[in-house]
């Protein structure tokens, strides 16, 4: 059985055009990833023997509907996921089973799309790491 939310946010995510927008937009995204680190967490301490991430044989897949967050169960159900997935996965992980205050951090790009006409913008998610370094999950998983 799955739960599917959806969030309308209004205003957000737009092209760079107002600051504050842009702003708040960041803030948003690192909510969202972390409520699902969170849910993340909790089912890692629930099913402790969850397998690691990098050794589960999970493999980065692009999801085209790139707004879907999907959690551990969910990850593991089809062996693969996009970036935010697995980072959402591997910093639960990391800060439950390891005790390392990682964080989920975004890049953001914008790009013109000659095909639809218009600007469009890609968000790419990395794992932080309280050294300053950050390990780029989707990369180690075959993106």
């Amino acid at each position: 059985m799955a739960f599917y939310p959806e969030f309308e946010l209004a205003g957000l995510f737009g092209l760079g055009q107002d600051p504050a927008d842009d702003i708040l937009s960041a803030r948003a995204m690192i909510h969202l990833l972390e409520c699902v680190i969170a849910v993340n967490e909790d089912y890692l301490e629930v099913y402790p023997r969850t397998p690691l991430l990098l050794g589960s044989g999970v493999v980065y897949r692009f999801d085209p509907k790139s707004d879907r967050f999907r959690n551990i169960r969910a990850i593991l159900e089809t062996m693969s996921a996009d970036c935010d997935g697995l980072v959402c996965f591997r910093v639960a992980e990391l800060r439950r089973k390891f005790g390392i205050a990682a964080r989920p951090l975004f890049t953001r790009r914008v790009q013109y799309s000659q095909s639809e006409g218009r600007w469009k913008q890609r968000f790419h998610i990395l794992t932080g790491l309280p050294n300053g370094t950050t390990e780029d999950t989707s990369k180690l998983l075959g993106m």
